[in-house]
C-alpha cells in the first residue's frame, strides 16, 4: 500500500530543486532549453495561488490535450515557505480532464475529488470517503513543521492554517504509449466512463511501459466565495502557467518523492525576451542542479511588474483590489535550514553553500520571523497621473523585514488602507498598499525588483542571440507570477441590495537584459 507521506531525501536523481501577460512568447519550447508557453499548453504547469480561507475553495482542472496517456506529478506548496503539503501521482489517459477542489476542514485544506482517473495513492488510500464516489485527503504540515523546528519555532505557525493558501504544481513525468499493460489500466473505457485497473498503479515506479515526456498540458482554477459577505457569491478564474524543454527521461517516481521538481531537471538554459521583443537563449552561469533551477528561474524573470488597482468605499459602490505575486522556485534559493541536518534535502538550497541566499534572492528564510524578505520599489500612477513613489509603502511589513519588502513565495498585497487578512483573497500572507496621494485610490503600480543581487548571469547562445554570437547577458530581476483579483459592489439606489461581481486579470512582466 502506497500512503500519501513526506520524504526527507531526495532519491539518488539530482536532489534540491502565470499568469503574466507579456511573459509568454511564440517561441518553440527548446529540449533542454526552459520556455514559457505561448499557448497554455506545456509539460509543466504552475498555478500561482490557491486558497480556503474562510469561505473559499479552489476548484483546479488537468487537462490532456494528447493520444498519449501521460503520469504527472501534482503538487501542493503552502505560501509562505512553499514547502510540500501535499502530493500525489495523477494518470491521465488521452483527451483525459482531472478535477479537483481545495476546501477547508479542521483547521487546514484538504483536496476532494469525484474524478474517476487513476492516482497514486489510489483512491481507497485517501484518508476521507465522506460520500460514495467522492474521496479526500487532508494536507500535511510536517515539511514546515520540520524545516522551521531547526530554528526552534513552534507554535501557531506550525499548525495546519498554513496549509489554507499557497500554489500548485504540475510536472510530467512520463508519457504512456498506446497499447501496453499501463495505457490499458488507466485509458477510460468509453462504455463505463472509468478506467480498467487502476489498481495497476499503485506503487508504481520506475521506467517500464514509458517515454520521455512532452507538452499537451494545460489547465486552470477558479476560487469561489461562498460567504455573505462584502465579497461572497464571487468567482475568480485563471488559467495554469505552462512551460515547455525540461528534456526529462521517462520516470515515474514515488508519490511520496520529492522528485520530480523544477531543479532536477536536464535543462541548462532558458528561452526567454529581453524587453524588446527578441528572443534570447541563456545559459546560465551556474551548472549542475543549481544551474537547472537558474534556468527555470530566468524563464520567470522580470525586471518589474505592473497592473491596474481601485479602492471605493462609497455608499452605493466599492471596489476592493488584491494582486497575487507569486516567486516560484524561490524556496531553493533561500531555504538554507535543511542544510544543517542533511545535505542534498530537496528543500533546501539548491547550491554548494549554505552562507547566504543564491542569486536571484538576496535574503535567506528566517524560521525565527517566518520569511525571506525581497526588498522591491513600488510606485502608483493615479488615473490623472499622480505619481508617487514610497520607500514606506506597505503596511504591516513583518519581523525583521526592510521597508517595501515581498517576504513570501506566494504574497497577497491588498490596496487601501486596512490592516489584517487582504481585502479579497482573506490572505494572512498579505500587505496592505499604502499610497498617500489624495486621488491614488485608483489607478496602475509598478513594482521593481531592482535591489543589488537580484539578477542572474549567464552566456546568450549564438543560436538565438539577435546577434548570432554567444556572449555574456545579465538577466535583472526577480522570477514572479501572478495576477489581479478585484470584486465590485454595485447598487443603482439605495433601496435596492448591493450585487457583488469579481474578476481576474494578468499583471504584466517588464523583462530586462543586457
Amino acid at each position: 500500500m502506497t500512503t500519501f507521506k513526506k520524504n526527507l531525501l531526495a532519491t539518488a536523481v539530482a536532489s534540491g530543486c502565470a499568469m503574466l501577460a507579456g511573459g509568454a512568447f511564440a517561441q518553440t519550447a527548446q529540449v533542454g532549453s526552459i520556455v514559457l508557453s505561448a499557448d497554455g499548453l506545456g509539460e509543466a504547469l504552475i498555478y500561482p495561488y490557491y486558497t480556503a480561507r474562510g469561505d473559499q475553495k479552489t476548484f483546479v482542472s488537468i487537462v490532456n490535450t494528447t493520444t498519449l496517456g501521460k503520469v504527472v506529478k501534482v503538487r501542493f506548496r503552502e505560501g509562505k515557505n512553499s514547502n510540500d503539503v501535499l502530493d500525489f501521482n495523477l494518470y491521465l489517459s488521452p483527451y483525459d480532464v482531472w478535477t479537483g477542489q481545495v476546501t477547508r476542514e479542521a483547521g487546514g485544506s484538504v483536496l476532494y475529488t469525484n474524478d474517476t482517473s487513476c492516482t497514486d495513492p489510489v483512491k481507497a488510500d485517501w484518508a476521507l470517503n465522506p460520500s460514495a464516489g467522492l474521496y479526500g485527503q487532508p494536507f500535511f504540515p510536517f515539511d514546515y513543521q520540520r524545516v522551521d523546528s531547526l530554528a526552534g519555532r513552534t507554535g501557531a505557525a506550525q499548525d495546519l492554517d498554513r496549509t489554507l493558501e499557497g500554489y500548485m504544481e504540475v510536472i510530467s513525468m512520463a508519457n504512456v504509449p498506446e497499447g501496453n499493460a499501463l495505457y490499458n489500466a488507466i485509458k477510460h473505457d468509453p462504455a463505463t466512463g472509468r478506467p480498467a485497473n487502476c489498481s495497476l498503479v499503485s506503487g508504481l515506479t520506475g521506467s517500464a511501459n514509458v517515454q520521455a515526456p512532452t507538452g499537451g498540458l494545460f489547465g486552470g482554477a477558479a476560487i469561489i466565495d461562498l460567504s455573505a459577505t462584502k465579497t461572497g457569491g464571487t468567482g475568480i478564474g485563471y488559467g495554469a502557467t505552462a512551460y515547455g524543454g525540461f528534456a526529462r527521461p521517462g520516470v515515474i517516481f514515488s508519490p511520496s518523492s520529492a522528485n520530480p521538481n523544477f531543479g532536477d531537471h536536464n535543462a541548462t538554459s532558458a528561452v526567454i525576451t529581453d524587453g524588446n521583443n527578441r528572443v534570447i537563449q541563456v545559459q546560465p552561469t551556474a551548472s549542475g542542479v543549481l544551474g537547472a533551477a537558474q534556468s527555470f528561474a530566468m524563464a520567470n524573470m522580470a525586471e518589474r511588474i505592473v497592473g491596474e488597482y481601485s479602492v471605493d468605499t462609497t455608499n452605493l459602490t466599492a471596489h476592493t483590489t488584491d494582486w497575487v505575486v507569486t516567486m516560484p522556485a524561490k524556496h531553493y534559493f533561500v531555504n538554507r535550514a535543511t542544510w544543517l541536518t542533511t545535505s542534498g534535502d530537496p528543500h533546501g538550497q539548491v547550491g554548494p553553500s549554505p552562507a547566504g541566499a543564491l542569486a536571484p534572492f538576496t535574503a535567506m528564510w528566517s524560521a525565527a520571523n517566518l520569511n525571506a524578505c525581497e526588498q522591491v520599489l513600488p510606485t502608483s500612477t493615479s488615473r490623472e497621473e499622480d505619481r508617487e513613489t514610497s520607500r514606506l509603502g506597505f503596511s504591516p511589513q513583518p519581523p525583521g523585514a526592510t521597508p517595501n519588502s515581498l517576504c513570501f513565495e506566494s504574497t497577497v498585497i491588498s490596496f487601501g488602507k486596512g490592516t489584517g487578512a487582504s481585502g479579497v483573497l482573506q490572505s494572512t500572507n498579505n500587505l496592505w498598499y499604502l499610497g498617500n496621494h489624495a486621488r491614488n485610490s485608483n489607478g496602475w503600480l509598478e513594482i521593481a525588483f531592482n535591489q543589488a543581487g537580484q539578477r542572474l548571469t549567464g552566456t546568450a547562445l549564438g543560436s538565438f542571440n539577435p546577434t548570432g554570437a554567444a556572449g555574456p547577458v545579465t538577466v535583472f530581476g526577480l522570477p514572479v507570477l501572478g495576477f489581479k483579483a478585484a470584486v465590485f459592489r454595485v447598487s443603482s439606489s439605495p433601496a435596492l441590495p448591493l450585487n457583488n461581481y469579481a474578476e481576474a486579470q494578468p499583471l504584466h512582466a517588464v523583462r530586462r537584459v543586457q
